[in-house]
């Protein structure tokens, strides 16, 4: 007979999605000081339900309080498990708005397992958050090809390494890049929708609306609002946003029109 798990009980409310429970169950559960692989799964759940509520001032302080225990720090068993946990502080620094920070968790992590795909993509996210500072966009597609040709391309490989050439301006690469994951996930045959067009895919419905972006940019500059909303590729790439998340929409038009009015400001006050 298998022994009883003792995090069961956080568990079941993680994968259900009830994120407040996860966090209340393991303030309950006790385990043995001698059991650091429970203990690390424990944490990791914790860490993943604040990231999950979006609760990042709370996390910041479970990370701090985490990582200044000489015990966790020292005694990690499973590096995987711990290079988890510091890309989850590197994101929490992220949304924030600190990369400064986030680059040395980026340290801290290649120093336990620099070869890691989480460690390489946690260099892709700093370096995409630090687009108007140092930033080396060439080095950045390399590392996301080297990523792709590893492990194969994902959609959230494809996502970054199009967002990448986009910073570049090259909306022609770029435009190849989203096609070749449209082509790829194959969405317009039932297989493919049943597969990917889900709710909650929020990778998928990223790459999604950057594309718009993209082809909107590239095909649509000039032509104002209604060509973003009538162009056909958008309506299309619209239809499959909407069935993944469909508050991502009507946030992604307000967004529209709020720049179509800064821009039109700004022409005015030039005028």
């Amino acid at each position: 007979m298998e022994d009883f798990d003792l995090l069961y009980m956080m568990k079941t409310p993680f994968y259900m999605g009830s994120f407040d429970k996860v966090l209340t169950e393991g303030e309950t559960i006790e385990i043995n000081e001698e059991d650091q692989r429970n203990i690390q799964l424990k944490n990791l759940l914790i860490v993943r339900a604040l990231t999950s509520r979006n609760d990042f001032p709370q996390l910041k302080t479970f990370m701090q309080n985490l990582f200044n225990d000489p015990v966790q720090k020292g005694e990690v068993a499973n590096y995987s498990l711990l290079v988890q946990y510091i890309a989850q502080k590197l994101v929490g620094y992220l949304r924030i708005n600190r990369p400064d920070l986030g680059e040395q968790v980026l340290k801290s992590m290649k120093s336990l397992d620099e070869d890691n795909c989480l460690t390489t993509l946690a260099q892709c996210w700093l370096n995409l958050n630090q687009s108007g500072q140092n930033f080396n966009t060439d080095s950045l597609i390399n590392i996301l090809n080297e990523l792709g040709e590893k492990y194969g391309y994902t959609t959230k490989t494809y996502n970054l390494l199009a967002i990448s050439l986009l910073l570049k301006n090259d909306l022609d690469r770029a435009l190849k890049i989203f096609e070749s994951a449209l082509n790829d996930l194959k969405l317009d045959t039932p297989e493919g929708e049943q597969k990917h067009l889900y709710v909650g895919n929020n990778d998928l419905a990223s790459l999604l609306v950057n594309y718009i972006k993209c082809n909107t940019m590239k095909t649509g500059l000039g032509l104002g609002n209604e060509y973003f909303k009538t162009d056909e590729l958008n309506k299309r790439l619209f239809i499959y946003v909407q069935k993944i998340n469909q508050t991502m929409l009507p946030e992604f038009f307000e967004e529209r029109k709020k720049a179509d009015k800064m821009f039109d400001e700004a022409l005015k006050q030039l005028n």
